[in-house]
């Protein structure tokens, strides 16, 4: 079917691209993951989130999508809008969702889009929707980054220290 072979097609360039960025708190990195090259990305990973965002949410722009929605829930939780980031992260969610494609590359979009936003619940002191969305991501596809996430977020959770954010450029290893 076409539709399913351009919406691979699609999965596999962007996982490909996918580019996380570090939040740290004191010494440990939470990371969170961005289509690197997509609308806005660029601008999202060298620090100008003002300027990201407004590419992604300009009115002109009839694309949003899963990379659309991804950038913005990075964007929104480095500017500390919590509320926005969780429901881009969830928008993200459910374009993943809507496309009816389910594989392994589907899976991995979903799980890290379920990571970010078990960081915006975390950092908006929903403990409990962190921790389930952790779990949910794990289920779907335990990468590193969910693993080393899941880890850290559990450690920081018994130890509730804060969440500093610095960004961090690194490849995904998957």
């Amino acid at each position: 079917m076409k539709t399913k072979s351009t919406y691979t097609k699609a999965l596999l360039a962007s996982i490909a691209l996918m580019t996380t960025t570090a939040t740290f708190a004191k010494e440990i990195p939470l990371q969170v993951a961005i289509v690197k090259n997509s609308i806005g990305s660029n601008d999202i990973l060298s620090g100008k989130f003002t300027s990201g965002i407004s590419k992604l949410i300009d009115k002109n722009n009839p694309r949003i999508s899963y990379d659309v929605n991804t950038g913005l829930c990075v964007a929104y939780l480095k500017t500390n809008k919590l509320d926005k980031a969780e429901t881009s992260c969830t928008a993200a969610i459910k374009s993943i969702e809507s496309s009816k494609v389910m594989n392994s590359l589907s899976d991995f979009h979903k799980s890290i889009s379920y990571n970010n936003r078990a960081i915006s619940r975390y950092l908006n002191n929903n403990i409990t929707g962190a921790i389930e969305d952790m779990k949910t991501a794990s289920l779907l596809d335990n990468n590193d980054i969910v693993k080393k996430n899941t880890d850290l977020l559990m450690a920081k959770i018994s130890s509730s220290e804060d969440i500093d954010f610095i960004a961090k450029d690194t490849t995904a290893s998957e």
